[in-house]
């Protein structure tokens, strides 16, 4: 099947799917059309993609219903650097095929091997990734190796 253009579908469509024009030979991916991986914060990044657990996980959960990156995955929440935002044992979904914008709560991995979750402040030659319980950092832009917006929150139940 392929998949539509765009990653997301806007709220509009969400709760009223024959508003959505499907392209032709395309399909809206409902949830429980597919499993993502369930991975640890720290093998976040590039070299996942490649990694055969990532192929094969030992973990997965649902896809929220109109993601469409082939290489989302979800992440376990530890520890309370993000609390309130993020309660432990949540679950955040990433997706690595859309652009991290200013604001955006993101997955970052920084090029010395640090990976964290905060909240992304661009500017021109500087991100100013904040966190609500930690200390914020600011970081040269060609310090940081990836970033991976959070597109959907699990709530622990």
């Amino acid at each position: 099947h392929r998949m539509v253009d765009n990653n997301l579908l806007p709220n509009t469509f969400e709760n009223d799917p024959d508003k959505f024009r499907i392209p032709k030979g395309g399909y809206v991916a409902k949830a429980e059309d597919r499993k993502l991986p369930v991975i640890g914060m720290a093998k976040a990044g590039p070299d996942l993609f490649t990694d055969p657990e990532f192929k094969d996980p030992e973990e997965t959960a649902s896809c929220p219903a109109g993601l469409h990156d082939p290489e989302a995955f979800w992440i376990p929440i530890v520890g309370m650097s993000m609390y309130p935002f993020l309660k432990p044992y949540a679950r955040v979904c990433v997706s690595p095929n859309l652009e991290c914008k200013n604001g955006d709560r993101s997955v970052v991995g920084l090029t010395d091997g640090q990976v964290m979750i905060a909240e992304l402040h661009i500017n021109d030659d500087h991100f100013k990734l904040k966190k609500y319980n930690d200390e914020d950092m600011t970081v040269k832009t060609e310090d940081v190796q990836f970033c991976y917006p959070i597109v959907y929150i699990r709530e622990p139940k």
